[in-house]
């Protein structure tokens, strides 16, 4: 499916997914399934990110019906694998509501340097046809990823750039095996 098309391939980040999304001048915090309006103890690193990154202020002053979806990761995050010191928020996708449609990677890239938000790190950008695009291509590139030095990330996501929207992650099978996932 991706064959012939550009595609972008990001570092799986392994932290918390979060939703923002701004309607009409409206702001709301969402996680995978809910959409809450007050902190609560489980949903308190949603709201303290959504404050540190200033994204409910970033997000009204693109005067845009958006939803920007992230990776919250840092301290209390799935074992803070990345090894941060504090809670850090990183975009991996937007949703053009008044469009309907996913935003294209260079979408995502401008609108993130325009309003300061960081996005996850770029492993690849460009035609799919460079790469090996075998299971084992895609394996092997998911299990070159770290977090730092010594630290395996968890693999990688791989979404077309172009045409139908698709996406798919590749989890490291050494990273499944280090955290006997």
């Amino acid at each position: 499916y991706i064959k012939d098309r550009r595609v972008v391939i990001t570092r799986k980040e392994d932290g918390c997914s979060a939703t923002f999304v701004c309607r009409d001048g409206e702001f709301s915090v969402c996680g995978r399934n809910c959409a809450w309006t007050e902190p609560t103890k489980e949903t308190s690193h949603y709201f303290t990110v959504a404050a540190k990154e200033e994204i409910e202020i970033k997000m009204k002053s693109l005067n845009k019906n958006l939803a920007i979806q992230g990776e919250i990761i840092g301290p209390k995050i799935n074992g803070n694998r990345l090894r941060l010191s504090e809670l850090q928020f990183r975009v991996f996708g937007m949703w053009d509501l008044a469009e309907s449609r996913y935003l294209w990677w260079d979408e995502v890239v401008e609108i993130c340097g325009r309003i300061s938000l960081n996005h996850v790190p770029v492993v690849y950008w460009g035609h799919a046809n460079e790469l090996d695009l075998t299971l084992e291509g895609f394996l092997q590139l998911a299990e070159e990823q770290r977090y730092g030095p010594g630290i395996l990330a968890e693999g990688i996501v791989v979404k077309a750039d172009e045409g139908q929207p698709l996406s798919f992650k590749v989890i490291s099978n050494k990273y499944l095996l280090k955290y006997d996932l």
